[in-house]
Order: C-alpha cells, then structure tokens, then sequence
C-alpha cells in the first residue's frame, strides 16, 4: 500500500494499493511515478473500470479543484524485516516538514532503492523494507544497509533536490524475531 498526502497542505489523503500505482503509471507516465500523482479529471478518467473504487476515492480527494498533487509514501507490509524511523531538520534545527526521503542502500555499482516516505508535520519518517532490498550478493552476507537518504522539497510543481546524505544509526536493536529497528535519530540536513 502507498499513502498519499496532499503536498501542499499536508493532508493524509488515504492509502491506495502500490499495483493500481503501477498500473496508472503506465497510463499516464507524465502525471504519475511511484513517488508523486499529479492529480486531475482527465487522469481520473483513464482509471481502468477494474479500479472503480480507486476512481471514487481520487474523485473525492480532487473534490471541486481542478488538480492536487499527491506525494505517496511506501508502507509497511507483511513480510518486511527492517524499520526506520527518525526526524529530519534543518541545520538550524526547524523541522523539515513535508519533504519527500528517498532511501537507498549505498552499494559500490548501484544504488540499491529501499523505500520512499513523505515527512509529517514535525519531520519525522518511518519506513520498512526487506531484507532482500539490499543484499545484492547473498553470499556476501551483507545484514544491514549502507544508508543513503536523498531529501526533496515541494517547489510549485515538483519535488527537487535538497541534500544526499549518507546517514549512520543512532540504535539499531538486536534482532527479535528477525526483526530489526533502526533509529536515526535528528537527520541534519
């Protein structure tokens, strides 16, 4: 399931299954990506009828405007191993609210990609993956990410690039149940 906020106000705007994404993606690849719908009439009217119950519930995040963008956040799901939390804020200390993380597993030829979540109204983020994301070479027996976070802010009509950091825990706990939180803690940016 993805979760989709309303990116100029904030607003939580409801869950939407991550293959009706996909799917919409392939109908309209200039008003949808996995992060971001760029939400009007003309794309409410390509949902395929397959999807009668999405149609309804963007008719009724559209209400009488004429667009809405929606930035949409990966959620947790059966089956993934590891969580991260943490807060996002400025140099200063202000928190950055709303803005779009990306994460990655930092790998020596590619980037591996993990999650993506939208900052809530105090900056701060959790997302969960598995730990199939990241290891590349099962052999290697990599157990834990190398943690790159790519942060984007709303400007108008896009998310665009604000920082890339290569974060290191705060806590990590000890596996339960193969299991594991990790905390970041305060991510300066």
């Amino acid at each position: 399931m993805k979760r989709m906020t309303e990116i100029e106000n904030g607003t939580d705007a409801g869950m939407i299954p991550w293959d009706f994404v996909y799917e919409l993606e392939g109908l309209a690849p200039d008003k949808v990506s996995p992060q971001l719908i760029k939400l009007d009439l003309a794309l409410v009217g390509l949902v395929p009828e397959k999807w009668l119950d999405q149609r309804h519930r963007l008719l009724s995040v559209l209400a009488e405007r004429k667009h809405v963008f929606l930035a949409l956040s990966d959620m947790r799901e059966t089956g993934q191993h590891i969580r991260v939390t943490g807060s996002l804020k400025s140099s200063s200390g202000e928190a950055l609210t709303y803005h779009q993380v990306v994460f990655f597993d930092k790998d020596w030829i590619e980037d591996d990609y993990l999650a993506c979540v939208v900052t809530d109204g105090t900056g701060s983020f959790e997302c969960c993956f598995s730990k199939e994301s990241f290891r590349d070479i099962p052999v290697l027996g990599e157990q834990m990410p190398d943690l790159l976070l790519k942060v984007t802010q709303w400007k108008e009509t896009e998310f665009r690039g604000v920082a890339e950091i290569q974060v290191k825990p705060e806590r990590v706990s000890k596996p339960d149940d193969n299991k594991v939180l990790i905390d970041l803690g305060i991510v300066r940016v």
